[in-house]
């Protein structure tokens, strides 16, 4: 049986750490709040505006034109590109068609069904709208510096599923080092802080990605139906988005981490690698070698 270790007040401040960093992300996935912003038409004497939130997968938007529309988005992708729509793949085809089949003023309403909080607002019929894959080629690269790119989202995804690993893995090794004493040291706390390390390197990378993508596109094109389109009354929301709460949730939640990383390195550094411990365990060697009686004197 697996003697208990004796208390370790560095590792369990570092579970409870640990457990309000995997609080934070949590926050961070669920909540719609990675981009905030508002379009509004080019022609300042057109009325009406839309006010625009998402996180990585969901969002919505609110309309306020001729009356109030109320439309819960997604992320779709095709052809390398992403937007974010309550039409689906329909909806994003269409734009990228050469062809446009829906003028701006009505975006992607012909594709999506929509709350109708005022009465007052008249959507069209989706079955005017041809959508099939034989009309679709490809546009004159006008999107390739709009749209959000599917490479970069997938790679944002990617090392946010890498960061969350680590930190599972982390959580889960911090309470069998309060129990016990692994053998290894990758199990032991030099692994926690490897874990720790690697859960930090990991949500840098998420803000440094989703952070370019965000200044060289979405902070001049929010990517939704009717900022994309052409025809019609011309939307625009350049400069009127910004970074949400949930994309800046993970600096704490990284910090966390490096406090983590920094208290365990400093435990191991103390008691294992600094020079008064190396000395105090070679005091330790000699006198147990002269208990045993290998160094007597005659």
């Amino acid at each position: 049986m697996v003697s208990c270790t004796k208390f370790k007040p560095e590792v369990f401040s570092s579970l409870l750490i640990s457990l309000i960093g995997l609080t934070l992300f949590m926050a961070s996935i669920i909540t719609n709040e990675w981009v905030t912003g508002e379009a509004t038409p080019s022609d300042s004497e057109e009325p009406g505006s839309i006010k625009v939130n998402y996180g990585l997968f969901s969002g919505s938007k609110e309309e306020n034109r001729f009356g109030y529309v109320i439309s819960q988005l997604s992320v779709v992708c095709s052809d390398g590109f992403c937007m974010f729509s309550c039409g689906g793949k329909s909806d994003l085809q269409d734009i990228l068609a050469d062809i446009q089949t829906a003028d701006t003023s009505d975006g992607d309403q012909l594709f999506c069904d929509e709350e109708k909080i005022n009465n007052n607002v008249e959507f069209l019929d989706k079955t005017s709208v041809d959508t099939s894959a034989s009309k679709y080629t490809k546009s004159n690269g006008r999107y390739d510096k709009l749209l959000l790119r599917a490479t970069m989202y997938n790679t944002t995804l990617a090392f946010l599923c890498i960061g969350l690993f680590f930190a599972v893995v982390n959580l889960i090794f911090t309470v069998i080092n309060i129990a016990h004493n692994p053998i290894s040291s990758i199990f032991g706390v030099d692994g926690l802080v490897i874990w720790n390390v690697g859960v930090v390197l990991s949500y840098l990378l998420v803000l440094i990605l989703w952070g370019a993508e965000f200044t060289s596109r979405l902070s001049k094109n929010l990517c939704i139906s009717e900022t994309l389109r052409n025809g019609g009354i011309q939307w625009t929301s350049e400069d009127q988005a910004s970074l949400g709460y949930s994309f800046w949730l993970l600096i704490p939640n990284m910090f966390l981490h490096i406090v983590n990383a920094g208290i365990l390195g400093y435990r191991q550094y103390k008691r294992y690698y600094s020079t008064a411990s190396k000395q105090s365990k070679n005091l330790q060697m000699k006198v147990q070698e002269t208990a045993e009686g290998k160094d007597m004197l005659y």
